[in-house]
């Protein structure tokens, strides 16, 4: 009887098993026959093989593929496994026994209890059973390879064989099966049959709203309101310390952390500092009370562990690390520009951000280009850019709840990379876009998410570019992106002046260079997946090398295609609208309802209603300003990326 476990591991399972050179250099050895290995299949299902170089292979019917299956020296899944496997495959399909079809779709939920005995011990599966009715957010997805992506743990895993738990792929650094196979198969037994995805939650009780906690937040933040920024006593702002404290004890980070971004913006506008915003200030408050309300409902669709946070989301320390740069994003803010470097770490598969703000200069003073600023050294001193295109050995630093990593004084090196990002650890790694579209499908609302810097953040491989171009109204770079199953993605890069050097160097490659990668934060619109670029790993074949198109400043002629600097983006009104609402509630922030202006929020009620909205006219005074920075968040988020 045929190994139908080795009939059904694909290419792309053999590479995940051992890494892409091996397999394409058994690949080509099958195919020409060049091994000379000598294999067989015994009356138990074990296969054999024997190699000219005297390697043994070994493949039993009931147990794991693993480098001990071999008695080369490799200390991982070797070219004779591969050789032998895609052999056996060979001889399988000349003896014209049937490969079995590959299935539409399966459910990993249908391995057995005895099958996972077979694979654990029982002190082992009791643990793990602990430790998944404590309380796990797991992501699911049948299909003819089905994935579980274990949220509180930041794991995920991928199922290679139907009804095997043996053959499974996780981004752990343990040997297969891992501890994460049962959770997962656990999991998805929790998944409605007539669902291919969803998200569930392990615990067997929903923790208690902590209301008294949320009446404090939601009367803290009418107070701010009421005084504004610029009269806030010393009293409400230590009130604010505490709930910030009281929160973390309460195992809610997230608002925590919110409460801390609102506290520095008071000392912000207190040492006249020119990153303060108004409007920055209102979105913290709309953002804090959406999650307080939705706090108060934890029998809802979405896990409170996204809403509130967990105390996994603390930051913790980091040891020896090889922390990979995926490229650069940028932040602009009213009165300053972030840069933040996107790292993931070779041994966990953690992305952190290393961050640095800039202050925007005086009026009247020519403002640096954001390639500029990517030189300002940030890490030993190096210059951002550097960092997001290279990768650290560091020795030491901490992780901040956030995903910013904060080396500190710890020792390490800045060295280049050869973006060789196939391997690259999922959940970041995504193999193709229908992937990353039916992950994005489950998520909730932005407000209701974690609060990462890196959050979204993934890398896919790219088969074809079609129609890059500079679209003037939007005052963006757009380009269709393929991958190797014909699904696409658009591209979407937004024009700054301080920018310039970038969007002409993305405009120059998309249409010259072959692009082979393409990290960035990912998400959904109008046009289907799209995708905000931190870094394109093109390959012309003299070697790969990355453009970061928020600070690139390539040596390239310009290409004409964009716009005049002073061409105006034709936004939406509605987003215009809400934009328009956001500062009135900055301006309301600052100095409180008292000396809100009137007539302004008469003119904006009017314009409310103009655009059809039913509503929201209602709630645009003074009086509902906590409810109105909700909506105009909760609006101006929807479907950002």
């Amino acid at each position: 009887m045929a190994r139908q476990d080795l009939l059904a591991l694909t290419p792309d399972d053999l590479i995940a098993l051992s890494n892409r050179g091996i397999v394409k250099r058994a690949q080509r050895e099958s195919e020409s026959g060049e091994t000379g290995a000598q294999i067989e299949e015994d009356s138990a299902g074990n296969v054999l093989a024997r190699w000219p170089d005297g390697a043994r292979c070994r493949i039993p019917a009931r147990e794991a593929l693993s480098e001990d299956c071999c008695t080369c020296a490799a200390t991982a899944i070797c070219r004779h496994l591969v050789g032998t496997i895609l052999g056996y495959q060979r001889l399988a399909a000349a003896g014209q026994r049937r490969q079995r079809a590959e299935p539409e779709s399966w459910d990993p939920g249908a391995i057995s209890d005895e099958a996972l005995a077979a694979c654990f011990t029982a002190r082992q599966l009791a643990a793990l059973r602990q430790q998944f009715e404590s309380g796990l957010v797991v992501e699911l997805h049948r299909g003819p390879r089905p994935r579980a992506r274990l949220h509180n743990l930041a794991h995920s895993i991928r199922f290679l064989v139907v009804g095997d738990a043996r053959y499974t792929r996780c981004d752990c650094a343990d040997a297969a099966p891992c501890s994460h196979v049962p959770l997962s198969v656990w999991a998805f037994r929790l998944l409605p049959p007539e669902r291919a995805a969803g998200l569930v939650s392990t615990a067997r009780e929903t923790a208690a709203a902590p209301v008294r906690l949320l009446d404090g937040l939601d009367q803290a933040l009418e107070q701010v309101l009421d005084r504004g920024i610029a009269e806030l006593p010393d009293p409400l702002a230590r009130r604010l310390e505490r709930l910030e404290n009281e929160c973390r004890r309460a195992d809610m980070v997230w608002p925590a952390e919110i409460l801390l971004e609102l506290i520095e913006q008071r000392r912000q506008y207190e040492t006249h500092d020119a990153r303060f915003s108004p409007a920055q200030v209102a979105t913290l408050i709309g953002e804090l009370a959406i999650r307080a309300d939705a706090a108060r409902y934890p029998q809802q669709t979405v896990p409170p562990m996204f809403i509130r946070g967990s105390s996994a989301e603390c930051g913790a320390r980091m040891g020896n690390s090889r922390l990979i740069g995926l490229g650069t994003s940028v932040e602009l803010r009213h009165g300053s520009v972030v840069l933040a470097a996107c790292l993931q770490d070779a041994a966990t598969g953690v992305v952190v951000a290393l961050t640095r703000e800039f202050a925007n200069p005086k009026p009247g003073d020519a403002a640096p280009s954001l390639a500029q600023l990517a030189r300002t050294a940030v890490f030993q001193g190096a210059g951002m850019g550097d960092v997001g295109s290279g990768q650290i050995l560091i020795h030491g630093g901490k992780r901040s709840p956030n995903g910013e990593f904060r080396p500190g004084r710890s020792r390490g090196a800045l060295n280049p990379q050869n973006f060789q990002w196939e391997q690259l650890r999922p959940p970041v790694f995504a193999e193709g876009f229908e992937e990353l579209m039916e992950h994005q499908r489950l998520l909730p609302h932005p407000c209701l998410r974690p609060r990462r810097l890196t959050e979204n953040l993934h890398v896919c491989p790219i088969a074809a570019i079609e129609r890059p171009a500079f679209h003037a109204r939007e005052q963006r770079v757009e380009a269709i992106l393929r991958d190797s199953q014909g699904n696409s993605a658009t591209l979407l890069h937004p024009y700054h002046s301080r920018g310039r050097e970038g969007v002409e160097a993305l405009l120059h490659h998309l249409a010259k260079s072959r692009l082979v990668f393409v990290a960035g934060k990912t998400g959904l619109g109008p046009q289907g997946l799209s995708i905000a670029p931190t870094g394109l790993v093109f390959d012309d074949g003299g070697g790969r090398w990355m453009l970061q198109p928020w600070i690139g400043a390539d040596a390239v002629a310009a290409t004409g295609q964009l716009a005049a600097e002073q061409a105006a983006s034709a936004e939406a009104p509605l987003r215009r609208h809400m934009g328009e609402l956001l500062e009135l509630l900055g301006e309301l922030a600052l100095v409180g309802r008292a000396r809100a202006s009137g007539r302004l929020w008469q003119d904006l009620r009017d314009q409310s209603k103009a655009l059809g909205l039913v509503h929201m006219p209602r709630f645009i005074e003074p009086a509902s300003a906590l409810t109105l920075c909700a909506l105009v968040v909760f609006a101006l988020f929807d479907g950002q990326m």
